[in-house]
C-alpha cells in the first residue's frame, strides 16, 4: 500500500475519514468526545513512557521533518540531582523518521505550589499510609514520575476509611482520544 500502510491500516484510515465527514470534524457530534484513526501507537509506547503526565508539541524544521517535544509535567527541569527513574529517558531519540526530544518542567510553577501544600499536607496525615501517600505525590510531581504516582496510589489504596478521602493527579483520561493522557484534578 501507498506510504507504508497495510491494508487493514489503510481501512482504519478510511473509518476514521468517513467519521471526520460524518461528524464534519473529530469530535462525536454529541459531545467533546474525540476520536482518532485506529493506526498503531507511537513514540511513548516504544520509550515506556506513560503518556499521563504529557503534552506533544510539534514543529516542522527547515528540513521539512517532523520535530516533537514530549514535555513531562513536573517542577524539576533538566537537574537530574534528584532522579534516577526518569533521567535516563530525559534526551532526543530518532523514531520512524521523526525526532522526539523528551524533557520536563511542564506546568513546573504550578506543580511547585501543589508540592508545597502536599508537603505542608503531611503535618496532618491521620497515619504512616497517609504520609507515604503525600510522600510519593510530592515525588511525582517533583520528578514527573508516573511510577511514584502509582506507589502513592498503593498507600492511597491501602488507607481504609479515611474521615476526608483525597486524591490528586493527572488520573481522569476520559476526554483523551487514545485513554492515555490524564487530566489533572
Amino acid at each position: 500500500m501507498a506510504e507504508g500502510l497495510t491494508e487493514e491500516e489503510y481501512q482504519a484510515f478510511l473509518v476514521y475519514a468517513a467519521g471526520v465527514y460524518s461528524n464534519m470534524g473529530n469530535y462525536k457530534s454529541f459531545g467533546d468526545t474525540k476520536f482518532v484513526p485506529n493506526l498503531p501507537k507511537d513514540f511513548l509506547d516504544s520509550q515506556n513512557l506513560s503518556a499521563y503526565n504529557t503534552r506533544l508539541f510539534k514543529v516542522v524544521g527547515q528540513e521539512g521533518k517532523s520535530h516533537y517535544e514530549v514535555r513531562l509535567a513536573s517542577v524539576l527541569n533538566t537537574d537530574p540531582a534528584l532522579d534516577s527513574e526518569l533521567t535516563s529517558k530525559l534526551k532526543r531519540y530518532e523514531f520512524q523518521g521523526n525526532h522526539f526530544q523528551v524533557t520536563r518542567g511542564d506546568y513546573a510553577p504550578i506543580l511547585q505550589k501543589v508540592v508545597e501544600h502536599l508537603e505542608k499536607a503531611k503535618a496532618y496525615a491521620a497515619n504512616s499510609h497517609q504520609e507515604q501517600m503525600l510522600a510519593q505525590y510530592v515525588e511525582s510531581f517533583t520528578q514527573g514520575s508516573i511510577e511514584a504516582h502509582k506507589r502513592g496510589s498503593r498507600f492511597w489504596i491501602q488507607d481504609k476509611g479515611p474521615i476526608v478521602e483525597s486524591y490528586i493527579g493527572f488520573i481522569e483520561s476520559y476526554r483523551d482520544p487514545f485513554g492515555s493522557r490524564g487530566e489533572f484534578e
